[in-house]
C-alpha cells in the first residue's frame, strides 16, 4: 500500500502544479505588489525631503554663523550691493522688496546703508561681505 502511494505521489504533484499554472494571475496578489512599489518609493522620496531639509538648516546655520562675523563696513558694503542692484533691476513698481526693507532696518536706519562713502574707502566690499552676497554655493550638495 505505500508503495502504491509512493508511486502515485509524484503524479499528484505534478497534477496539482498542472492546476496552478492553468489559474489566471492573482489579482489581489498583483494590487498587493503595486502597493510594495508604491510604499517602497514613498518611503525613498520621505528620505530625500528629510535629507534635504537637514542640508537646508545647515546651510542657514553656516549663513548665521558668516553673518554674525560680518563688521559694520561689511553690513553697509552689502546693502549697498543690493541697493545697486535693485536699482539694476528694471522694476515694473517702485517699492522696496521685503528683505531690503528688512536688511535696512536690522542695522539701524536706511539712511545708514546710504550714507556715502569716504574719499579714501573702496566701493568694493570686503571679501566677507562678497562671501555673503555670493551665498554659500561651494558648500551646497543636492
Amino acid at each position: 500500500m505505500e508503495d502504491a502511494t509512493a508511486a502515485a505521489a509524484p503524479a499528484i504533484l505534478a497534477t496539482k502544479v498542472a492546476v496552478v499554472s492553468s489559474l489566471p494571475p492573482d489579482p489581489i496578489a498583483a494590487g498587493l505588489e503595486d502597493l510594495r512599489q508604491q510604499q517602497q518609493a514613498l518611503r525613498k522620496q520621505r528620505k530625500e525631503l528629510a535629507r534635504h531639509v537637514k542640508n537646508a538648516k545647515k546651510k542657514v546655520q553656516r549663513l548665521k554663523g558668516k553673518a554674525r562675523a560680518l563688521s559694520d563696513e561689511d553690513l553697509i558694503a552689502v546693502l549697498m550691493m543690493r541697493k545697486a542692484a535693485a536699482a539694476a533691476k528694471p522694476s515694473s513698481s517702485s517699492s522696496v522688496s521685503g528683505s531690503d526693507a528688512s536688511s535696512a532696518s536690522a542695522s539701524g536706519s536706511a539712511a545708514a546703508a546710504e550714507a556715502p562713502m569716504t574719499a579714501g574707502s573702496s566701493q568694493a566690499p570686503t571679501s566677507g561681505a562678497r562671501r555673503m552676497e555670493e551665498g554659500d554655493s561651494d558648500r551646497e550638495r543636492d
